[in-house]
């Protein structure tokens, strides 16, 4: 980050060093090199659900649809994200309903599991599993289900910022990944 943005930050908050960023097409994302410019990411479930899930109607739902389990028996990956290697330190969020989950990746091909969030939540909840640093991660990182339980994954949010949190961020889809 150059002097002038920590000055943008200072003097007129966040919420203007982040508008700034956005609007010039990058928010400085630590990494072990320095900053690289990634995006925070913003992911629907139902554009990446895992095999064996289903997408449900919901209006209370961030795009009104949720990605749940089929199979209510056992354990079940939900979503999947693919994770860029340029992606320094992140920060993952998901907003989860009715069940525990947890989040996992893959390194030199066995599954690693990174962090179990053991609460249900009623009503959707935006859930920190926690920042790490990009050679913790594989290719990608999934959140699977804990059997029993109704409930799901609605969205996923990876903040290469590590200082946004999206409960107070009323419009998280302009972080939206295409």
């Amino acid at each position: 980050m150059n002097l002038s943005m920590n000055v943008v930050k200072k003097r007129y908050g966040m919420a203007v060093f982040l508008g700034l960023c956005w609007m010039g097409g990058g928010l400085p994302a630590q990494s072990s090199g320095g900053f690289a410019t990634i995006q925070p990411r913003y992911y629907e479930a139902e554009s990446i659900p895992a095999k064996y899930t289903e997408v449900e109607m919901d209006e209370l739902a961030s795009g009104r649809m949720y990605v749940r389990a089929s199979k209510n028996d056992r354990y079940s990956p939900l979503a999947m994200v693919d994770l860029p290697q340029e992606m320094g330190r992140v920060t993952i969020w998901a907003r989860i309903r009715g069940c525990s989950q947890e989040l996992k990746t893959n390194l030199n091909g066995k599954a690693v599991d990174l962090k179990w969030k053991h609460q249900v939540p009623a009503k959707w909840t935006w859930v920190n599993f926690g920042p790490y640093e990009r050679d913790a991660l594989g290719d990608s990182i999934r959140f699977v289900r804990a059997p029993g339980g109704a409930g799901g994954l609605d969205a996923v949010f990876l903040d290469t910022t590590n200082a946004i949190d999206p409960r107070a961020v009323e419009d998280l889809k302009l972080y939206e990944a295409r």
